[in-house]
């Protein structure tokens, strides 16, 4: 169930007892502002492909933290993506024993492989 309306959310609220999560299809912390102020959700997840990236995701985590609301971040694809299903990542870091390795490179600690990338239009250097 996809809830995009603060205030239905908080009537469903009130009359289950079940914690409610919600938020994939929210895109940025003003559209989580009325559902962290009304407290109608008790999990946010903030999908970082469309709410605005990492740092957007960020404030919204550090905005739920002010009203004690969790947070369960989604990620349904980005632009680097790595699974069992389709890689378009260069490195294929895998959990073991449940833990992820932190890789030492720049940014993410992904690349892009040269193939997808002369696939594009414009490159920048």
């Amino acid at each position: 169930m996809v809830l995009l309306n603060p205030q239905l959310s908080k009537e469903l609220k009130n009359k289950v007892n079940v914690p409610l999560a919600a938020g994939e299809r929210i895109y940025s912390r003003y559209g989580f502002k009325p559902f962290l102020e009304n407290r109608s959700l008790d999990v946010i997840q903030p999908d970082i492909a469309t709410c605005g990236g990492i740092p957007e995701c960020k404030k919204i985590c550090d905005m739920a933290r002010i009203y004690d609301i969790l947070v369960q971040p989604h990620v349904c694809g980005g632009p680097i993506l790595s699974d069992f299903t389709r890689s378009l990542g260069v490195y294929d870091d895998q959990p073991v024993n449940a833990y992820i390795t932190v890789p030492d490179r720049p940014g993410l600690g992904q690349g892009i492989p040269a193939d997808i990338l002369a696939k594009c239009s414009k490159k920048i250097v």
